[in-house]
């Protein structure tokens, strides 16, 4: 068992090891990286998971995990500002691997499946590749999170509340007739083993009475017992005060009510689904408590029995969960979450007959990822799952027949709870492989099997108690190698994995409230815990169903065949998952028609400045779907980069088929207005001014909009290309009545000053002053304009004036130092020519203006010498080779001492 456990978790790391230095992809850039809570967990609280919006806001999605978002914080804080993704992924790796653990051990511990079963279960869960979303990808720790916290809650209620006990003896004897003389033939090999015990199998022992009995063994013969029974003893000894002595009192009940109720809080700020926590734990325990079910009427009596047995842990439970399920949707404010049809078509579709159906093929799409995870995709929103449109579909023939077999093995288990392992099924733990006249068997070790052939009495009395008591509270201490499970073990497996199927899966399957996918494997994980518990009641029918010498070994080559094609394709997936180039190609190639799909390839592709790739996938995106989301936007941002790249005539060809795309499609005028813009900006970077103008002119009489800020754009491209009458053309469309008017009236005061205009110039300038007396540039002009004109004074007041906003103004600063050698003030002078120096090592006016200072003979301040040495040895360390200032360094050294020596004599 040991050694099972170790395989179990070294599996589970080892198939997702390929995803270890995996980048940040698909959710994890903007839940993650561009996340602004992560990195100071400012607004941890009053944010959505995504960072983006307050969880009141009308545009949030509601999702409000802030546990996750802390321990991506950590990740954050630990790994170097979020440089380094391997922190993160060790993490999720993990938390994998404990909950593999989790459901290897539980499955046997609490659930009471035999060892076997346990791990073929741990082992299927720990490779499954379905779970390769919620491991590979980091965002999916959410899921991680919430189940292992679920896990601990459903292993603190079952092992600190005893099961009800449900059934009457009348009702547990009432075995179907067809049992009858497996039953009779079972008790009449057990005769001569025990013939002073007398079992009654039909009905059901109670706990005291078999440790009476048990403790009912006189003082030799409990010394004749050996070492394994006694061990037995004390353990019976203590589940009895457990489950005996502490029930009236509650204790433990209400411990456990306050362990699951904290928990479940704890799963909820994990994620949403974490809601499930405390249904799970009364379902498991119903289920662990049921007997048999032979009819609807029997069946209601022993709910309503457990109801009234478990009246007050149930009534706390479910009010806190009701608290907690109120408080959840108050957080939300008084919005809905935002989604749209892209993300899933189906929760949006008008027809309510179209929903339903598509709803429920999409529940048989997700269970069928369990059983056969091909192909395996990040999204399958749009067009990725055809809607069920009509009610001939022959997908809903599927969907029957998912229901149908649900159905028929859930009628089946509960009609089969209470069978007791006979001979012809060799039971757990049962006295049909006991050592007999027609069987003789040796006794290995009293330890491994406990009823085969007890030498003594005492042990052969306590070896029949050991068993009615493992059928009366459903444990096998030790279950021995060759041994089959009962079908009252099947039955109840199946049971409690069903439940772990279908309950985590109801609240993300989008039946009572829409979601924001169509289809997620990461929703799987915890549903995927009953799928796995299946797995292993599906090899015992087999054995029943073909009772030959080859079914067992060939059903364990079947599930080592199954073991490693899962493996294989984890670790491919998980590889997949390590870059957004592996995870788009991998997605293109599953739906080749997924306009997402070829988005994510594109915006990579753009990010490798790749742009004939990105624009071929991005325009196959716009030919699916020729909407804002998926395609119009990622494509203008292509567009916006080519231009970027001075491409013009490439950006202006998708700004065109963007428009017309736009304008056919109905998009809205807002986004009409900016493709019409940035197509004449395109339009004007390559010399066709009237064109551009004419769009721009004709798109404002079309759709109403302001193009100040596009033509804004336009003029100061035109102004940087010098090409500067069609740059006022283009600002004599910009109304100064416009927010731009400030703006306008700056660029063209420059405009003119290039051309010669002064007066235009200083009128424009004042125009300007007038919506914005802080530009820097605006009082720099006015002082060029003015030394231009003869006037020294002005010009110094306007220089000083944009100094005093904007230091970085070299341009300013070298006419001012010149006015001051006009004045003689060298020292001042002197600190403004070092100080352009300084800004612009490559000003070579700067180097020549300090040197005409040193040679003039005057002498310079102390400090100001110091101060032209430092810029000196600043512009130096951008530009070191540079031999002008390395002379000019040597001129200022030898001035130094020069003047220095002076001084002393």
């Amino acid at each position: 068992w040991g050694a099972g456990l170790l395989c179990v978790g070294t599996l589970s790391v080892v198939v997702h090891l390929t995803s270890l230095y995996g980048e940040f992809v698909f959710d994890d850039v903007a839940a993650i990286r561009d996340n602004p809570v992560v990195p100071t967990l400012k607004g941890l609280w009053t944010k959505d998971f995504w960072g983006e919006h307050d969880m009141v806001s009308s545009e949030s999605h509601k999702s409000f995990r802030p546990l996750t978002t802390w321990t991506f914080h950590l990740n954050w804080v630990w790994g170097n500002g979020g440089k380094e993704t391997v922190g993160f992924h060790v993490v999720n790796l993990g938390l994998h691997a404990l909950i593999s653990l989790g459901v290897c051990w539980g499955s046997r511990s609490l659930l009471h499946m035999p060892s076997d079963w346990s791990l073929a279960a741990g082992l299927l869960f720990a490779v499954h590749p379905v779970h390769t979303e919620a491991v590979a990808n980091i965002v999916g720790r959410a899921e991680l999170l919430y189940t292992g916290v679920v896990f601990v809650a459903i292993g603190l209620f079952l092992w600190l509340v005893p099961p009800c006990e449900l059934a009457a003896p009348s009702d547990l004897a009432a075995l179907p007739a067809e049992h009858k003389e497996q039953q009779e033939k079972h008790q009449e090999q057990q005769q001569p083993q025990h013939q002073h015990q007398q079992p009654q199998q039909g009905k059901a022992l109670r706990l005291e009475e078999a440790l009476a009995q048990l403790q009912g063994l006189d003082l030799e013969e409990r010394d004749n017992t050996d070492a394994a029974d006694q061990q037995l003893l004390g353990r019976l000894r203590r589940t009895q005060r457990r489950q005996i002595g502490c029930a009236p009192c509650l204790l433990w009940p209400l411990l456990a009510g306050i362990a699951v109720q904290l928990l479940a809080l704890v799963s909820l700020l994990c994620k949403e689904q974490g809601i499930v926590c405390i249904p799970l734990c009364l379902a498991l325990d119903g289920a662990r408590s049921l007997r048999g079910v032979r009819s609807v009427g029997g069946g209601w009596r022993q709910v309503t029995r457990f109801l009234w047995l478990r009246r007050w842990l149930v009534g706390s439970l479910v009010s806190g969960w009701s608290l907690m399920a109120w408080w959840r949707i108050r957080l939300n404010g008084d919005t809905p979450p935002h989604f749209d049809a892209l993300s899933n078509p189906t929760g949006f579709h008008p027809d309510w007959q179209v929903r339903w159906m598509s709803l429920h093929f999409h529940v048989l799409r997700s269970f069928w990822l369990l059983v056969f995870p091909h192909p395996l995709v990040c999204d399958y929103s749009v067009a990725s799952v055809p809607l069920v449109e009509h009610w001939a579909d022959w997908r809903l023939l599927a969907v029957a027949a998912m229901y149908a077999t649900t159905f028929y093995l859930l009628y089946w288990a509960l009609r089969h709870l209470d069978l007791q392992p006979t001979g012809s099924e060799g039971g757990v733990g049962s006295a049909s492989e006991a050592a007999s006249p027609g069987n003789p068997q040796p006794r290995a070790s009293p330890a491994k099997d406990r009823v085969k052939g007890p030498s003594t009495a005492a042990s052969k009395r306590a070896g029949g108690m050991e068993w009615r008591l493992r059928t009366l509270l459903w444990v096998e201490e030790k279950d021995t190698a060759g041994q089959e499970a009962s079908a009252a073990v099947a039955a109840r497996t199946t049971v409690l994995g069903f439940i772990l199927l279908v309950l985590p899966y109801l609240p993300a399957s989008g039946l009572a409230q829409v979601v924001g996918f169509t289809i997620a494997e990461r929703v799987l994980y915890l549903p995927s815990v009953g799928f796995c518990l299946l797995c292993p009641v599906l090899g015992w029918a087999l054995r029943r169903c073909f009772p030959t010498a080859c079914t067992r070994p060939r059903t364990l080559a079947a599930f080592v065949v199954v073991l490693a094609l899962f493996s294989v394709k984890s670790v491919v997936r998980s590889q997949d998952w390590s870059t957004f180039d592996r995870l788009a190609l991998s997605t293109i190639q599953a739906y080749p028609d997924c306009p997402k799909a070829q988005v994510l390839y594109g915006y990579n592709q753009i990010g490798a400045k790749n742009y004939t790739n990105a624009e071929k996938a991005l325009r196959k995106a716009l030919g699916t779907y020729p909407h804002l989301a998926y395609g119009q936007g990622p494509l203008s941002f292509l567009a916006q980069k080519v231009f970027n790249e001075s491409d013009f005539k490439t950006a202006s060809k998708i700004y065109a088929d963007l428009l017309e795309a736009a304008q056919r499609s109905g998009s809205n005028n807002n986004f009409v207005a900016f493709l019409s813009g940035n197509l004449g900006l395109t339009m004007a970077a390559q010399g066709q001014i009237e064109e551009s103008v004419e769009l721009v002119q004709n798109a404002y009489h079309t759709v109403g909009q302001n193009f100040g800020e596009n033509l804004m754009s336009m003029a100061v491209m035109l102004f940087d290309k010098q090409k500067y009458h069609e740059a006022l053309q283009v600002l004599e469309l910009c109304n100064l009545t416009d927010r731009h008017a400030g703006e306008s009236a700056l660029l063209r005061g420059r405009v003119y000053f290039e051309l010669g205009d002064h007066e235009a110039t200083v009128h424009n300038i004042l125009q300007h002053l007038l919506y914005d007396n802080q530009k820097p540039l605006a009082f720099a002009l006015l002082g060029h304009v003015a030394i231009q004109r003869g006037r020294t004074e002005e010009a110094e007041r306007a220089y000083k004036r944009a100094l005093q906003l904007d230091p970085r103004q070299h341009r300013a600063r070298n006419n001012l130092a010149a006015i001051l050698v006009q004045r003689n003030e060298w020292n001042t002078a002197l600190s403004h020519f070092a100080a352009v120096l300084g800004l612009d090592p490559s000003n070579a006016p700067a180097v020549t203006n300090i040197r005409k200072s040193l040679a003039s003979g005057m002498r310079f301040d102390e400090m100001t010498l110091l101060e032209t040495r430092a810029y000196i040895l600043m512009a130096q360390q951008v530009r070191p080779t540079d031999p002008n200032l390395t002379e000019l360094l040597q001129e200022l050294d030898n001035f130094t001492r020069q003047q220095m020596t002076l001084r002393l004599h």
